[in-house]
């Protein structure tokens, strides 16, 4: 896991949470630096949401994800110019619409494609100059149609995914893009 400046520390906080071992180390300031908790934790959980996101993606039109790394107020926001709507039309606007436009992505997948795959391409963290913490994921979708007879055809969707994260290392908007 990287973001702009390098690797993405684990800290021991997670390791409590998750019940995961391996080598960590603080991402900043040491145990007694209580400003240092703060950024251990937004460390933590945002390393949570990237090793999530990359375990999700693969089987993002198969199963549900998991909801853990979301905030219950999360955006969903197409930036595209997808069924005649301008770019920043937004689809869902908290976890319930959220969670729908997942389900409604699963259902129309299996009536789209007789066989599909996703696979992540990049995962990749940048400080935005605004400051701005984001997971960018990019991703493509493959997929045989269903079409009438013995006719298949392969249909390839590339796209990048930007989850903005807030202080906590929560994510609050997913937007989707190409």
């Amino acid at each position: 896991v990287e973001n702009s400046t390098g690797p993405i520390p684990a800290t021991p906080a997670l390791h409590q949470r998750t019940g995961r071992t391996g080598h960590g180390c603080l991402a900043h300031g040491s145990g007694d630096d209580p400003s240092g908790s703060k950024d251990d934790e937004f460390y933590a959980q945002s390393g949570e949401a990237i090793r999530t996101l990359r375990e999700d993606y693969p089987q993002l039109l198969e199963k549900s994800l998991t909801w853990g790394i979301y905030r219950e107020d999360i955006g969903l926001i197409d930036e595209t110019q997808s069924f005649g709507r301008n770019p920043g039309h937004v689809v869902a606007s908290g976890i319930k619409e959220y969670k729908r436009c997942q389900k409604w992505l699963r259902t129309a997948a299996s009536i789209l494609f007789s066989h599909s795959e996703v696979q992540v391409q990049r995962i990749w963290s940048p400080l935005g100059t605004s400051g701005t913490r984001t997971i960018k994921v990019r991703w493509s979708i493959i997929g045989k149609l269903r079409l009438v007879g013995s006719i298949t055809e392969e249909a390839h969707v590339d796209g990048i995914s930007e989850d903005k994260l807030d202080n906590r290392g929560f994510i609050y908007q997913h937007t989707f893009t190409d």
